[in-house]
Parts: structure tokens; sequence; C-alpha cells
């Protein structure tokens, strides 16, 4: 019922908040990848 509910939207929350932090960790990589990239290149 209900309860069940509830408890699913809480997990997905606890998941999609997991998701994104993960997701902005995968760009502050990727941006720093680009930016060594760069440095290599531009010596």
């Amino acid at each position: 019922g209900r309860k069940g509910l509830e408890q699913r939207t809480y997990q997905d929350d606890e998941r999609i908040a997991t998701l994104e932090q993960q997701l902005a960790e995968a760009q502050l990589i990727a941006e720093d990848s680009d930016r060594k990239y760069d440095e290599v290149n531009f010596l």
C-alpha cells in the first residue's frame, strides 16, 4: 500500500542523489583531464 510506495520513493531519491554525486565527480575528472591534455599539447 501507501507505506511501500513512500519507501520506494525514498530509495529512488537516495539513488538519484548518488548518481548526481557520481556525475559531478565525473565532470570534475573530465575537466581536469582536459586541462592536463591542453597543457601537454601546449608545450
